[in-house]
């Protein structure tokens, strides 16, 4: 069923401005992807160099996976290491989804 009025349009509020930080977030997020796109290139390149370029390999050496088949290793601190990569992930995916609060 359509309302009879249309939703309110939320439009920019005119104090929002962009500052130094949102310039560094900018450079951080583009040179991480820069990276990501060469260490995929690297990846195809060569399968199954154990040399860590992307993101993925690092995540899984830090905690305690091997970075090609990503089964878990013993390595010092192992279960303790793979439960910072699991609450991370799921606070990384809680933090990217949920509505914002509005005051």
């Amino acid at each position: 069923m359509i309302p009879a009025t249309p939703p309110p349009v939320v439009e920019k509020h005119p104090a929002d401005q962009y500052t130094v930080g949102t310039k560094l977030w900018v450079g951080l997020l583009t040179a991480g992807a820069v990276l990501e796109a060469y260490g995929l290139w690297y990846d195809w390149k060569h399968p199954g160099n154990r040399e860590k370029w992307t993101l993925t390999s690092n995540v899984r050496t830090w905690g305690g996976f091997d970075s090609i088949t990503g089964e878990p290793v013993d390595v010092p601190g192992g279960a303790f290491r793979r439960t910072g990569v699991l609450l991370s992930t799921y606070w990384a995916q809680n933090h990217w989804t949920r509505t914002r609060n509005t005051f």
